[in-house]
C-alpha cells in the first residue's frame, strides 16, 4: 500500500469513530492503549517532518500566526494535551494486530485499524526510495493529514471531557483547523500519496546508496525514484573534487536513451489498460530526451564524471524491461510511473544547469579546442527539458491524489459540520 492509501484506510476508521452509536465502555483498557499506539504514531510522523529540527516558538503568538508560523508545534501541543495513558503490558505488535474479537467491538476495531495504519503510513514514507515528500510542498500536504487527524482525535474526546477540559478542546480544535486551513493553501504537490515503502532487494556499492533491483513490474516506479535520488544535487557534491558522483554528460547520455526506451514501454503498457492521457504524457517525454542527447555531441567535461550509481540504476531498468516488456500493470501503478517518471525528468534538466551554470564543468568544442564557457545550446535543452517536464509533473499529482483522497475530503467536511 501507498502512504495515500494508508491514510485513507485511517480516515475511513476516523470518520466510523465519529458517526459511532456503540458504547465504548467494552474492553476500555485495551482501547486506550490501542488509541496510545496511534497518538504515538502521529508524533513519530512530526519527528520525521522536522518536529525536533526546529526550535519551538518562545511567545505565545496569534493562534493563526503561529499555525503559518511553527504548524508542527502546534500540532504537538495539541497531541500533549491529550489525556494521557500509561503503557500496558502488550507489545506494539500485538496490539496493531488484527483480533477476531474486533468483530463484537467495532469501536475497538476502528480505533486499532486507525493506530495501525498511521504506522504503516510513517513506514511508507521513511523507507522509501524518493525522500521528496520532505520538500515544503510536499510536506504542507503530510501536515494537513496530520492536523485533519488530530482534530478528529480531540473530537473523540471531547465527548468525554469534563467542563474543565472544554475550553481546552475548543482551543484545540481551533488550532488544528488553522493548521490544517494553511496547509490547503500550501500544498501544491500531493505527490506523496503515492510514496511506498521500498523492498528490501537492493545492492550497495561499497557500503553506499543502494540500487534497486527490478524483479516485478511493479518495481520499475521504484527504480525510477532511486535515479531521481541518484540524480539530485547533494551538499556532499562540493567535497567532490574527483568529480565520481556528480551527474554529467556521461549520466545524460544515458539517462536519455533510458527513458526513451523505458517511456515507450510505459506508453504501451498504458495504452493497454485503457489509460490514454497516461500513454500520451509518456509519449510526450520522449522528444525532450532526444534533444537533450542531441545537445550533449558536442561537448566534452573539464573533469570527466562517471556517475557510477547513475549508469547502474538506469541500466538495471532498461535490462529488465526486455523481460517484463509485455506486462500488465493497474492504473495506481501507472500513475506512480508517470510521477516518477517526471521527477525523473525534472531532476536531470536540474542537475545538469547546475553543472554548466554554477560548475562550468560541461564545456562547449570548437575547431577541437575546448574552450570553457557556458553552452547555450546544452542550458536551451536543460530548460526546455525542465520546463516541459515541470508542467507534466504539475498535472500529476492533482489527478493521482484526487483517486485516492475522497475518503480524506470526506473526513475534513465532518469535522467542519461537528459543532464544538
Amino acid at each position: 500500500m501507498t502512504y495515500g492509501e494508508n491514510q485513507e484506510v485511517v480516515s475511513a476508521a476516523l470518520l466510523a469513530l465519529i458517526h459511532a452509536r456503540s458504547d465504548p465502555a467494552a474492553e476500555l483498557g485495551e482501547i486506550l492503549q490501542v488509541r496510545r499506539q496511534a497518538h504515538m504514531a502521529v508524533h513519530e510522523r512530526l519527528e520525521e517532518l522536522g518536529l525536533s529540527r526546529h526550535e519551538p516558538p518562545r511567545l505565545h503568538l496569534n493562534q493563526s500566526i503561529a499555525a503559518a508560523r511553527h504548524p508542527l508545534h502546534v500540532l504537538a501541543r495539541i497531541l500533549d494535551t491529550l489525556p494521557p495513558v500509561r503503557p500496558g503490558s502488550e507489545p506494539p505488535s500485538a496490539l496493531l494486530a488484527r483480533h477476531e474479537g474486533d468483530v463484537r467491538n467495532p469501536h475497538l476495531a476502528h480505533w486499532r485499524t486507525a493506530a495501525r495504519h498511521l504506522t504503516l503510513g510513517n513506514h511508507d514514507l521513511r523507507a522509501s526510495a524518493d525522500q521528496a515528500w520532505r520538500q515544503p510542498e510536499a510536506a504542507w500536504h503530510l501536515i494537513g493529514d496530520l492536523a485533519i487527524t488530530l482534530d478528529a482525535f480531540v473530537l473523540l474526546e471531547q465527548r468525554v471531557a469534563t467542563q474543565k477540559q472544554e475550553s481546552q478542546m475548543l482551543e484545540n480544535r481551533l488550532a488544528a483547523g488553522s493548521v490544517a486551513r494553511m496547509a490547503n493553501w500550501h500544498a501544491t504537490d500531493t505527490s506523496a500519496d503515492l510514496t511506498f515503502a521500498a523492498p528490501e532487494t537492493t545492492l550497495g556499492r561499497l557500503g553506499g546508496p543502494r540500487i534497486h533491483l527490478v524483479r516485478q513490474p511493479e518495481d520499475f516506479a521504484l527504480a525510477q525514484q532511486a535515479l531521481a535520488g541518484f540524480l539530485r544535487p547533494r551538499m556532499a557534491d562540493i567535497d567532490d573534487a574527483a568529480c565520481v558522483d556528480r551527474p554529467g554528460l556521461l549520466a545524460a547520455r544515458t539517462v536519455a536513451t533510458g527513458q526513451i526506451r523505458l517511456a515507450t514501454a510505459f506508453a504501451s503498457w498504458a495504452e493497454r489498460e485503457g489509460e490514454h492521457d497516461l500513454a500520451q504524457r509518456f509519449q510526450a517525454i520522449l522528444p525532450l530526451y532526444a534533444d537533450l542527447h542531441r545537445s550533449t555531441l558536442r561537448l566534452s567535461e573539464v573533469q570527466r564524471t562517471a556517475s557510477p550509481l547513475v549508469v547502474a540504476q538506469q541500466s538495471e531498468a532498461v535490462q529488465q524491461l526486455r523481460k517484463h516488456h509485455n506486462a500488465r500493470v493497474d492504473t495506481q501503478t501507472m500513475h506512480a510511473l508517470e510521477r516518477a517518471t517526471d521527477v525523473v525528468a525534472v531532476t536531470t534538466g536540474r542537475s545538469l544547469r547546475r553543472e554548466v551554470q554554477t560548475r562550468r564543468n560541461i564545456v562547449s568544442i570548437a575547431h577541437e579546442d575546448i574552450r570553457v564557457s557556458a553552452v547555450v545550446g546544452t542550458l536551451g535543452s536543460c530548460r526546455r527539458l525542465l520546463a516541459a517536464s515541470r508542467a507534466l509533473a504539475n498535472l500529476t499529482p492533482s489527478a493521482a491524489g484526487a483517486a485516492i483522497s475522497p475518503t480524506r475530503r470526506q473526513l475534513a467536511e465532518s469535522l467542519a459540520a461537528s459543532a464544538p
